[in-house]
């Protein structure tokens, strides 16, 4: 009697069967669920926070200390700007890398005359100008350095050269220009075929802004000197060898030539689009249209 009891009290039909799985793969998902949610928030570490906070707060007087150090390592003293060393400039407050800027000028021939000129240095802010320049002192003799030249200079400025037809020891007669620009200046006039006017001087390698400015007024150029290049006569390589042009540009207006043999003028070179403006204008004085073969 009691087995049959206990036999229809755990007794299951099919439906509540089912039911009872369907109970458990549903515990089991919100266990699964509840274990991973748990893994993926983060932890917060109040040991962590409180240590970090300790670390800042210990932090802090060390790095008073640093900035007070490197207050105390400008030292405001008076000076002359010029041939004044990277350790004195540092000293003024300077990064090596500012100073640097200021050497690099005195050794194209800068010289500060009066104390304004130190403002004109893009490496110094404004600030640092006003910072400094109660203890500029340049001695009046230096200041007047390179104003008045001197009794031989005053005789070269009678002088005034042709970079077409002169040598390199006529070069060096001029302010700035020694032994390598003025080779430098030969070997480009003779890569251009001549020089076409004074701004080619620019593209000499070496000569800044500064060097061209102070040698413009001793120089002239007489076009007429120049050698052009017949199209009708030269080969790629030689058109390739003149600094305006690359080797496919150069095999570009050979082959125009070639597939157009009655062309009349330089002109029709930049109708076809073989050069862009600038260099077409830079190169045409030095191409001409010989006589048809």
């Amino acid at each position: 009697m009691s087995n049959k009891f206990i036999d229809s009290y755990f007794f299951y039909s099919n439906r509540e069967k089912q039911g009872v799985i369907a109970l458990v793969i549903l515990i089991i998902l919100l266990v699964v669920f509840l274990f991973f949610r748990s893994n993926m928030e983060p932890k917060i570490s109040y040991e962590t926070d409180v240590d970090s906070l300790i670390h800042k707060v210990e932090s802090v007087p060390h790095n008073i200390e640093e900035v007070i150090g490197k207050q105390k390592k400008q030292t405001l003293f008076e000076f002359n700007p010029n041939g004044l060393s990277i350790e004195d400039w540092k000293r003024l407050g300077l990064s090596e890398k500012q100073a640097m800027v200021i050497k690099k000028y005195e050794e194209k021939g800068g010289v500060f005359r009066k104390p304004k000129d130190l403002k004109k240095m893009y490496s110094i802010s404004i600030q640092k100008y006003d910072e400094l320049k109660g203890f500029i002192r340049i001695p009046p003799k230096e200041a007047k350095v390179r104003i008045v030249p001197s009794i031989k200079e005053r005789n070269k400025v009678v002088q005034v050269i042709d970079i077409n037809r002169c040598d390199t020891t006529s070069l060096k007669s001029l302010k700035g220009i020694g032994t390598v620009f003025s080779k430098r200046i030969i070997k480009y006039r003779e890569l251009l075929g001549g020089y076409d006017h004074i701004d080619q001087l620019r593209e000499v390698y070496g000569i800044d802004s500064t060097l061209f400015s102070a040698i413009v007024p001793y120089v002239k150029v007489e076009s007429h000197r120049i050698t052009q290049i017949d199209l009708r006569k030269v080969s790629i390589k030689g058109l390739a060898g003149h600094p305006y042009l690359s080797y496919n540009q150069s095999r570009a207006l050979c082959n125009y030539y070639q597939t157009h043999p009655n062309m009349s003028t330089i002109d029709d070179l930049l109708s076809i689009k073989i050069l862009d403006t600038l260099t077409f204008e830079k190169i045409k004085p030095y191409l001409i249209l010989g006589k048809a073969l």
